[in-house]
């Protein structure tokens, strides 16, 4: 039985690996199984010692240590547990691992020492490759630069680096075992325990956090929490933390410079819009007045003048085109430079072009020793597609810079086609002259806007410095470029090449195709028989554009407001064949004012021309695109506009004219000079004069309210224009009083030290209103206003007339200053037939005597209607 229980647990020890021996202390007999034979390398030999054997084959360096444990054991001190090498007969090192068990008898001496033995080689090095993992990641650990760490379910610490030391002042070893709470304190891992619960259901976390070093700096990091997933169960979750402060401070530094940057932006937007602001404001600042220079002009030279008063004349025409003619200069610079420049595509005849080119250029060389001479390519196609305007523009700079800067000699103005397909044109434009030549270098300079050649060109040739810059622009826009070669003392040769598309005749852009009054050579008035109405706040340019329509034939009507020409067009209806529409007016912009216009029955079609300062891009779209048919920039031309009254309108009533009277001067007014501005327009004086009373009486009253709310600019703003209008009418004393309390208000002075000045300029405008009104009264025609040329000839029915008179009973008996203007609108609105009626009224309007006006228009209405 013994037998065979020792023969199983020799079977177990064989499957399990594990070697069984018996040693004798007493025999020194060491018993071994068959497992440890084979574990030892060795087979069962009777004639050597077992216990030989084992302890040859250990390595010398592990003998000691293992007999020191046989000893051990032996004496009862410990059981036998011992790890040694041994060296088989192959030689190859096994690790071997023994336990044994001491036996005794009843006195304590030593019988047997039992045990087994097991190889544990492949554990050990399991163990070192582990180890040796372990010690490779931790280094790796302590090297990356933040706390990498590992995390149980449990949230307790199984892991750390030593970076773990610089942020939180804790060793590795400190810290294993620790619960997450315990190292990072509450705050912080309640901050922190919504990712750590996340990461826990297997999400992974990541956030940034600011953390406190262990030496009291703050640090801003990036922190990771990535679940260790094992099959379908979270273990825990690895932990890095990272410093980003540098990251962060860099991030945080080029946010404030992308503030900067889009402040800067912004602020460079607000300026370019500012900019494109002043630019519109200033153009329609200065065409404005602009308008009524030039057309003073066009009226003055329409009257007898001597010669040296022509000579004037041509003069100050000339100094203000040349003014023009620069504010256009730095539009189109302010156009390009937004990129808001837009070129057009029609069909225009090269010889055309150089034909008009040579118009404006005749004057130019008229009476210098400069011949000017075109020379057209024969093998160029007669119409080509482009932008015709715009090409005419740049060769007219070219050109008249070449005239201006060439003493004497010539200048070429050359067109070549270059090469020619089916459906491309290439053409190289050119302009050469013999004249004083630019320096080598400032050939690139030139074309920078605001520069000359030489900085005494300015004064003594003229110009902005603009006209070039522009001109390489627009040739750019058009797919070119605009190239110089220049010699001193030689002349100079500006050329480019620009691919056009060929055009037929049918398409073809004549540049001078609307119908012009310069062609009217028998005598007869090219608006004859229009009727027009005039749409204009500022005053002098709705007289100068009477004026001058008048002179042209036309019948014409004016108001100051939108609402007043909604009500005129209303109510005449079909009296006008046209409406000149200003744009910017105080009561109503006239861009709704023909909104209104188009909603009223059958004004569909009625012309509406836009004459108005505004000269920026887009200007002409807008006005079509809000219903108005064509577009007049401001100064108005006399022909250009009648051009374009021709092209839209034809009219049948016919505009009469003034007569004339002696008059006398009143004390503060300079009559002869205001009558001369109007070009001895009596009956218009008449009217201006009344409506300033009308306009003015109540100004130095809103004044001096003004200053006591400390308004001074706004005070100022209305004494500049009482100085202007009262300057107008020859109201001298009045304008310069104005113009003195002006300067007073713009030094923002003490309320109190207003008072006697605006007393004395209220009492001069009181003083001037009255003379004005006695010199209307003079200058007024005595008798039928039908025969002042006043009224259509367009019938008006007695009903129609008496609703007109209604309207103007209300206004007197409400004491409404509009009565006289709508008394003047009557005047101008009605058939001549119908003006035998109002005689009996002139006299109280002129005295402004609204009761008995109201009387006398109730007793003609009832008279009317019988």
């Amino acid at each position: 039985m013994m037998n065979e229980n020792v023969m199983r647990l020799s079977l177990v020890g064989e499957i399990s690996g594990v070697g069984m021996w018996d040693y004798e202390p007493l025999s020194n007999t060491l018993v071994w199984d068959d497992a440890m034979f084979t574990m030892f390398g060795r087979s069962p030999a009777p004639a050597v010692s077992l216990f030989d054997i084992w302890k040859t084959s250990l390595l010398p360096e592990d003998l000691p240590g293992a007999e020191a444990a046989l000893r051990d054991a032996l004496s009862g001190a410990r059981p036998l547990d011992t790890t040694y090498r041994i060296r088989r007969k192959d030689g190859e090192i096994r690790v071997i691992l023994t336990r044994g068990r001491l036996h005794v008898d009843e006195t304590g001496t030593p019988l047997r020492l039992i045990g087994v033995s097991r190889d544990i080689t492949a554990q050990i090095q399991s163990e070192h490759a582990l180890r040796d993992n372990e010690r490779f990641l931790q280094i790796l650990a302590n090297v990356i630069p933040g706390m990498v760490g590992y995390w149980t379910y449990e949230q307790q610490c199984a892991f750390t680096n030593n970076e773990y030391m610089s942020w939180l002042g804790k060793r590795p070893e400190e810290i294993l075992g620790l619960h997450m709470r315990d190292l990072l304190g509450g705050d912080l891992f309640q901050a922190n325990e919504p990712f750590i619960l996340r990461a826990l259901k297997g999400e992974a976390q990541h956030f940034e956090r600011s953390l406190k070093t262990a030496g009291g700096a703050q640090s801003h990091t990036l922190t990771h929490y990535i679940p260790d997933i094992d099959g379908a169960q979270v273990r825990g979750f690895y932990e890095l933390v990272s410093d980003v402060t540098e990251l962060k401070q860099t991030q945080f530094q080029l946010e404030e410079l992308n503030t900067v940057l889009q402040q800067r932006t912004e602020e460079a937007e607000s300026a370019n819009a500012a900019k494109s602001r002043f630019l519109a404001n200033m153009s329609h600042e200065i065409r404005t007045p602009m308008n009524a220079i030039l057309g003073l002009l066009q009226l003055l030279k329409r009257t007898e003048l001597s010669p040296r008063q022509q000579d004037y004349l041509e003069k100050a025409q000339l100094a203000s085109r040349s003014l023009l003619n620069i504010l256009n200069d730095i539009l189109d610079f302010s156009k390009i430079e937004a990129g808001r420049m837009e070129l057009e595509t029609t069909s225009f005849r090269p010889d055309e072009l150089m034909r008009t080119l040579a118009l404006f250029l005749s004057p130019v060389v008229e009476g210098i020793n400069v011949k000017l001479l075109f020379d057209i390519d024969a093998d160029l196609p007669p119409v080509l597609q482009g932008d015709a305007l715009r090409l005419q523009q740049v060769l007219l700079n070219l050109a008249g810079n070449a005239v201006k800067f060439t003493p004497q000699g010539q200048v070429v103005v050359s067109l070549r086609a270059v090469a020619i397909t089916s459906g491309r044109v290439d053409v190289e434009f050119s302009v050469t002259d013999t004249g004083i030549g630019i320096p080598q270098d400032k050939l690139e300079s030139i074309f920078e806007g605001f520069v000359q050649a030489e900085s005494s060109t300015t004064r003594r040739y003229g110009g902005s410095g603009l006209g070039l810059a522009i001109s390489r622009r627009l040739v750019q826009l058009m797919g070119g470029e605009l190239e110089v070669e220049s010699t001193p003392g030689r002349g100079s040769r500006f050329h480019f090449t620009v691919a056009f598309s060929p055009g037929s005749d049918s398409q073809t852009m004549d540049l001078h195709q609307r119908p012009s009054c310069e062609s009217d050579v028998l005598g007869r008035r090219c608006l004859q028989g229009m009727r027009l109405l005039v749409v204009e706040d500022n005053s002098i340019n709705r007289q100068v554009a009477q004026e001058l329509l008048s002179q042209e034939g036309a019948h014409v009507v004016s108001v100051s407001n939108g609402p007043r020409a909604i009500e005129m067009v209303a109510a005449t209806h079909p009296l006008f064949d046209a409406v000149l529409m200003d744009i910017h007016m105080p009561v109503m912009d006239g861009y709704t004012v023909t909104r209104q216009i188009r909603e009223l029955p059958g004004m569909l079609e009625l012309p509406i021309i836009a004459m108005t300062a505004n000269a920026l891009p887009d200007d002409r779209q807008k006005c079509i695109a809000e219903g108005m048919n064509d577009y007049v920039a401001k100064p108005i031309e006399m022909e250009t506009l009648a051009a374009v009254l021709m092209t839209h309108c034809r009219g049948a009533a016919n505009a009469g004219s003034a007569l004339s009277q002696e008059y006398t001067d009143e004390p503060g007014i300079d009559l002869h000079k205001a009558l001369t501005r109007l070009n001895n327009n009596r009956t218009l004086y008449a009217r201006l004069a009344r409506e300033f009373t009308m306009e003015q009486a109540g100004v130095v009253e809103r004044v001096r309210r003004q200053v006591l709310q400390g308004l001074f600019n706004t005070g100022a703003d209305e004494l500049h224009t009482l100085k202007g209008v009262s300057a107008t009418l020859g109201a001298t004393t009045l304008s310069r009083c104005a113009a003195d309390t002006e300067s007073v208000l713009r030094a923002n002075p003490e309320p109190d030290s207003c008072t006697a000045l605006l007393h004395d300029l209220e009492r001069q405008l009181f003083d001037t209103c009255a003379s004005l009104l006695r010199v209307a009264d003079e200058l007024d025609l005595p008798d039928n206003p039908a025969e002042n040329g006043v009224g259509p000839e367009a019938p008006m029915d007695r009903g129609e007339f008496a609703a007109l008179l209604d309207d103007l009973e209300l206004l007197l008996r409400s004491g409404n200053m509009r009565a006289v203007q709508k008394y003047d609108d009557i005047q101008q609105m009605c058939e001549k037939k119908l003006l035998q009626q109002l005689i009996p009224m002139n006299e109280a309007m002129r005295r402004l005597d609204f009761p008995a006006a109201a009387a006398q228009c109730r007793t003609m209405r009832e008279r009317l209607l019988q």
